[in-house]
């Protein structure tokens, strides 16, 4: 079983970097530090997470010689981003300083990051868009970005995917999935992009921002779109501020709510009385536990024993196998195993995947 600990800012920030192709991630701090890291690997695959592996007697005689070693190691693999462990900061050493006397190396803030991993995350991202000083010149005709997806979030390649596509039916080019497998010649274009969709405002209020600031604007509903609802809700925004018909969106939304309703008939089963618990941010537990309400007259748990659990995989593992809830839900990250069978929360297919959770008696995905 996995670290059971909760995403910080520091996360936040390694997932942002990671869901860039071509930017490369130094850690500077110990290698236990790194350990905490381990599952953003599997959310994105590659060559692991470099760090400098800063020892206790570093600390009295200065680390600058392997943070170093380590730019050297790393040199003409395109830009670095730097991450020190907030233990790291108090020793003084002036890091930002190597960063800028390198060509292609920047340092993140680590006293920017905050306590949550989206703040960490955006924070990440606006200080590689600060440092690509990207210019709006043409606009991108019907081009659009994706703001707010993560590499951390629950199977983001199936959002990135669904989202593709029933933009594209709709006449739009996705420029850019900012922080999600995007590369630094798609942020540099996204400047030009007339619009930014986006799908968790928890995780890029600041990019936003930055973004609103060029000239870009923003649609969104407040929260992720999660169940059929807020999934509608979305592709609504996205047509009336474009102008364009999403109606590919809505023909896909009828048919999944109509193979939703034939599986709750076939299944036999009824939701209504049942109790839930969410452990997640609000930008997923006000549409969830709005649609788990709404639409199966579930109620919220007061008891301490839920009949559903929507949290972390490893959480929602160990909850339900020790009896502290009749079944776990993975929901957000950590996540317990790599996804090769779509299991998103956003979206048509998130929507399917939590009826699965919901109805279906399996250990949590």
């Amino acid at each position: 079983m996995e670290t059971m600990t909760e995403p910080d800012g520091i996360t936040g920030a390694v997932a942002a970097i990671q869901g860039i192709r071509d930017v490369r991630l130094l850690l500077h701090g110990q290698n236990g530090c790194r350990k905490g890291l381990l599952p953003l690997e599997r959310c994105m695959p590659g060559d692991g997470i470099p760090y400098t592996d800063v020892s206790p007697a570093d600390y009295y005689g200065g680390t600058a010689p392997k943070l170093e070693r380590s730019l050297d190691a790393l040199s003409g693999e395109g830009l670095v981003a730097v991450l020190e462990t907030p233990a790291l900061t108090l020793i003084g050493d002036d890091v930002e300083g190597m960063a800028r006397s390198r060509e292609g190396c920047i340092r993140l803030d680590t006293d920017s990051l905050g306590n949550d991993i989206g703040t960490g995350f955006d924070s990440a991202i606006v200080s590689v868009l600060d440092h690509l000083a990207p210019e709006r010149s043409e606009t991108i005709e019907n081009g659009v970005n994706i703001l707010g997806l993560s590499v951390a979030h629950k199977d983001w390649r199936a959002v990135r995917m669904e989202m593709g596509h029933l933009l594209k039916s709709a006449g739009l080019r996705l420029v850019s999935v900012v922080g999600a497998g995007c590369t630094l010649g798609e942020l540099r274009d996204s400047v030009r992009s007339g619009f930014n969709i986006v799908v968790d405002p928890e995780f890029c209020s600041r990019t936003v921002g930055f973004y609103e600031a060029m000239g870009v604007e923003t649609v969104g509903i407040g929260c992720q779109p999660v169940g059929f609802d807020r999934v509608d809700d979305l592709y609504r925004a996205v047509s009336e501020a474009t102008g364009r018909r999403t109606s590919h969106a809505f023909e896909m939304l009828a048919k999944y709510r109509r193979r939703a309703y034939d599986g709750i008939v076939a299944s036999g089963k009824s939701l209504v009385g049942k109790t839930y618990a969410i452990d997640a941010s609000r930008s997923v537990s006000d549409p969830l536990s709005s649609w788990l309400e709404a639409s199966f007259d579930m109620v919220v748990d007061e008891f301490g024993r839920p009949d559903y659990l929507f949290t972390s995989g490893p959480k929602a593992f160990l909850e339900q196998a020790s009896g502290g809830c009749g079944k776990g839900v993975a929901v957000r990250y950590p996540h317990l195993k790599y996804d090769f069978v779509k299991s998103p929360i956003m979206g048509l297919d998130g929507a399917m995947y939590l009826l699965d959770g919901l109805l279906n008696r399996s250990w949590p995905a």
